[in-house]
């Protein structure tokens, strides 16, 4: 993930065959931020999500990696400071 202030965020997922993908959200197009949680294994995970303004999609940001709560909380900061509009609840 990466933030760029002012323009928006860019996601890029590498497959292990090298393969790259990516899209960008403009900053525009973002309506809101959060950390969700769920569970698996009987574990809790923390997930951070997009929601996106024009439409019923939600993208979650890391879907294949489960980072730590404070990379998620830290991750969550640096994209409210995106728009002034977006202001963390932590």
């Amino acid at each position: 993930m990466l933030i760029i202030k002012d323009f928006g965020v860019q996601l890029t997922k590498v497959y292990g065959t090298g393969k790259k993908e990516g899209i960008f959200i403009e900053r525009e197009a973002i309506q809101a931020i959060f950390i969700h949680e769920y569970f698996g294994l009987a574990e809790v995970h923390f997930g951070f999500a997009l929601r996106l303004t024009h439409s019923d999609e939600m993208v979650v940001v890391f879907k294949d990696v489960r980072p730590g709560l404070e990379a998620i909380r830290h991750s969550y900061i640096r994209c409210c400071q995106l728009e002034s509009s977006f202001i963390p609840k932590i």
